[in-house]
């Protein structure tokens, strides 16, 4: 059986149980800002992100699989109910959060969130980014979690048309993932989820981690 950092390493990504403590985790899931929206982007200065943040880089077993100096760049929240309700076709996460525009050849995709500029930077960076999603609550069966292809972050930047090819949803590995703990993952693994069934819930804090500096004149938009 592989170590959490070995499967990291290996599988891209991993699972610890308890990553925030049970009372920090019922606190966020009673506050106002962490409501039960479909989802939003701009989570990264609430105060209980930024304890949760300050846990997961010095007292959680996340920290020992976060990369050395990593500061926290993003933090979104993902709900899925009865009311919103959605499914992912396999992908990567190729953006990244930005303070600017950079006319460089090797940055693409550029966009705009909920105010936020993201841009495509090049597999190497990404590469050395690390997600943490937080289960806001117990799992239940059928809540549309989080499938995961194992070791296809391992393959680089795929072509948005190849990526079912290289991996099919119905071929991925489920996360089930307890309340408090995280899923940790490469940002370059190909993930997917289905529909939550009727009358299940479930909600994610998606923290994103990188390197303190960016190359290719990039600044992030926020880091925490």
């Amino acid at each position: 059986m592989l170590t959490a950092d070995a499967s990291l390493e290996e599988d891209g990504f991993t699972c610890v149980p308890l990553a925030i403590p049970e009372v920090l985790c019922a606190r966020i899931r009673e506050s106002v800002a962490f409501s039960d929206v479909a989802g939003s982007r701009l989570l990264l200065r609430e105060p209980l992100v930024s304890q949760a943040v300050q846990h997961l880089r010095i007292s959680s077993p996340v920290a020992a699989l976060l990369p050395a100096n990593a500061v926290a760049v993003q933090c979104s929240l993902f709900s899925k109910s009865a009311a919103s309700n959605w499914l992912v076709p396999p992908h990567q996460d190729l953006s990244i959060p930005v303070a600017e525009h950079v006319p460089a050849s090797e940055l693409g995709s550029w966009s705009e969130k909920e105010g936020l500029l993201f841009v495509q930077p090049p597999a190497e960076l990404l590469s050395q980014l690390v997600a943490v999603r937080i289960q806001r609550d117990a799992p239940s069966p059928h809540s549309g979690e989080l499938r995961v292809a194992p070791g296809t972050h391992r393959l680089g930047r795929i072509a948005a048309a190849h990526v079912t090819r290289v991996a099919p949803i119905s071929a991925m590995h489920a996360c089930v993932v307890p309340r408090a703990g995280a899923l940790i993952m490469r940002p370059l693994l190909v993930h997917a989820s289905r529909k939550a069934a009727v009358g299940t819930v479930r909600r994610v804090l998606h923290l994103l981690f990188g390197p303190p500096l960016l190359s290719n004149g990039l600044w992030w938009a926020d880091a925490l």
